[in-house]
């Protein structure tokens, strides 16, 4: 349902390009004329040259999108028939076999996403960087430590790899007991207790 609306809000959007893009072009191209003279031809021509390359963009893109959203549909069909059925499910030790096929849709939701984003971006050559490397950390119990940085050093993907919510390619992350996580919410906290502070702060804003 929210994957239609989105549409339909989309489809308005571009309906109103139809009839603003001819008039953008046209005083454009008049604005030039006037200062450049024959000169705007070519700024024209390679207008142009520039939508008729978007064509086989926009062709790999939907057919790259529609592939993603049949994906996303089975996922989407299999997760609903689990949460009906759960107690079938359970009663029956199913749960190992949904939860294979369960995952086995998501694995290939995901390559196929990973696929689109490869084929946009396959000019970028930093995506087989990885976005941190070389790292060596290892905290005892009971110690206290502050990772310090500046704005886009890595300290929040520090955090996620620590967590697992990052795609690991070498080396091991083991966190002994549990583990919490409380977000960066607010650019301030009270001088009380972190209970205390995660408590009082929202209430505050």
């Amino acid at each position: 349902m929210s994957v239609d609306i989105q549409r339909i809000t989309d489809l308005m959007w571009y309906l109103n390009i139809v009839w603003k893009l001819p008039i953008q072009i046209t005083l454009a191209i008049y604005v030039l004329h006037m200062n450049l003279g024959l000169g705007s031809l070519a700024a024209l021509g390679a207008m142009l040259v520039v939508m008729l390359c978007n064509i086989p963009l926009t062709r790999i893109q939907k057919r790259y999108q529609s592939k993603i959203m049949e994906a996303k549909d089975d996922r989407m069909r299999t997760t609903s028939e689990v949460l009906w059925n759960m107690k079938t499910i359970k009663l029956q030790a199913w749960a190992d076999q949904f939860l294979g096929k369960h995952e086995s849709l998501r694995e290939k939701e995901y390559n196929k996403i990973w696929k689109s984003l490869t084929g946009r971006l396959s000019g970028v050559p930093e995506l087989d960087k990885p976005t941190l490397d070389d790292i060596n950390l290892k905290v005892r119990s009971g110690m206290k430590v502050a990772i310090c940085g500046t704005v886009g050093s890595g300290k929040s993907s520090l955090l996620s790899c620590i967590l697992g919510e990052m795609k690991k390619v070498s080396g091991q992350v083991k966190v002994s007991g549990t583990k919490a996580y409380v977000p960066h919410l607010h650019g301030y906290l009270l001088a009380m207790s972190g209970r205390t502070s995660s408590l009082v702060v929202p209430m505050m804003l």
